[in-house]
């Protein structure tokens, strides 16, 4: 009976050691690996997606235009001027060309929906301004008249 407790006892322990090693695993399947995955399709996508024209960085930091796309090198105009470099799909950066370009593309066409949805608000502000600027203009009028004709009493 002792022997048969002890092998049971032995059995749990592996049965806990394996159940543990299982959630390592999947905890490291779902940090690590899942999002790894994520990363490298929105890269494929992003390299799949060029076109001749856009701005875009290399992984060396090289800024370009993309002048042709090859299967596997793309053609990037460095200054004008120059030839075109030869580089890798590869070798570019998806990250940095979309911190860099990407983001300024947005803010730009985010300022002029802005611009466009509040024009009242600014042509409101200019019809004020004209009338502020007189007022100003009044006061400074009246403040020298009154030390114009204060110096002459005194005299």
């Amino acid at each position: 009976m002792e022997k048969y407790i002890q092998l049971t006892a032995g059995l749990t322990d592996i049965a806990t050691n394996g159940i543990f090693l299982v959630l390592v695993l999947g905890v490291f399947l779902i940090f690590m690996v899942l999002p790894k995955r994520k990363e490298q399709r929105e890269e494929e996508t992003f390299l799949q997606s060029l076109k001749i024209g856009d701005k875009v960085v290399t992984i060396g930091g090289w800024h370009g235009i993309i002048v042709a796309i090859g299967n596997e090198r793309i053609h990037l105009q460095l200054a004008s001027g120059m030839a075109p470099a030869i580089i890798e799909r590869k070798a570019l950066s998806r990250d940095a060309t979309h911190f860099i370009y990407r983001r300024k593309e947005a803010n730009v066409e985010g300022k002029n929906e802005k611009k466009n949805t509040q024009p009242n608000k600014v042509v409101k502000k200019e019809k004020k301004a004209p009338k502020e600027a007189e007022k100003v203009k009044a006061a400074k009028e009246n403040r020298e008249e009154g030390n114009t004709t204060q110096k002459g009493s005194k005299e």
